[in-house]
């Protein structure tokens, strides 16, 4: 079901895929429970989230390049050159992680840059690019694939004048 809210403050709530996205007159939150009760809960399980996804990859890295390592002094030079490029690949994944990407759970209207609607190959996501201490951070929001909830969470969007762009999105039925 989509459960659209409009209170008193005028915010406008959609479910996404995972979460709840609140769009308020300065900011758009995004929580994991229906009502904005406690953000530093939320701020600590995505953070949370977010390092352990790091330690996975900093954890892969040693053991990459030990491969690869082995794998030279054996004679295999291919699966080294091969190890050690994924080696280097998932270093390069961990800095783009920590240097772009945001899991903050608050983003005010005014560091906005743009709002994109993206669908890829398994999901719809919301991807919302903002200013944050000098740098351009993304921050995605995957939608469910219902089709309403899709065009009411655009139709949000686009009242709000988040997204300018009128997105004719349809999907097809088999």
């Amino acid at each position: 079901m989509v459960q659209i809210i409009k209170s008193h403050i005028m915010e406008e709530i959609f479910k996404t895929k995972y979460e709840y996205c609140h769009i308020d007159a300065d900011k758009i939150v995004i929580t994991k429970t229906h009502k904005v009760e406690d953000l530093v809960a939320d701020y600590t399980k995505s953070i949370n989230d977010f390092f352990k996804i790091l330690l996975a990859l900093f954890i892969s890295i040693p053991i990459f390049t030990t491969l690869s390592v082995v794998c030279y002094y054996k004679g295999n030079y291919g699966i080294s050159i091969f190890t050690g490029a994924f080696a280097l690949f998932i270093l390069l994944m961990a800095f783009y992680l920590l240097l772009f990407t945001s899991g903050s759970p608050v983003i005010y209207k005014y560091k906005i840059v743009k709002v994109t609607f993206k669908k890829t190959l398994l999901f719809k996501v919301i991807e919302i690019k903002y200013r944050d201490f000098g740098r351009i951070k993304n921050r995605g929001i995957i939608l469910t694939n219902d089709q309403f909830e899709i065009d009411m969470a655009l139709e949000i969007l686009s009242s709000d004048k988040l997204i300018e762009d009128k997105i004719e999105y349809k999907m097809k039925y088999n």
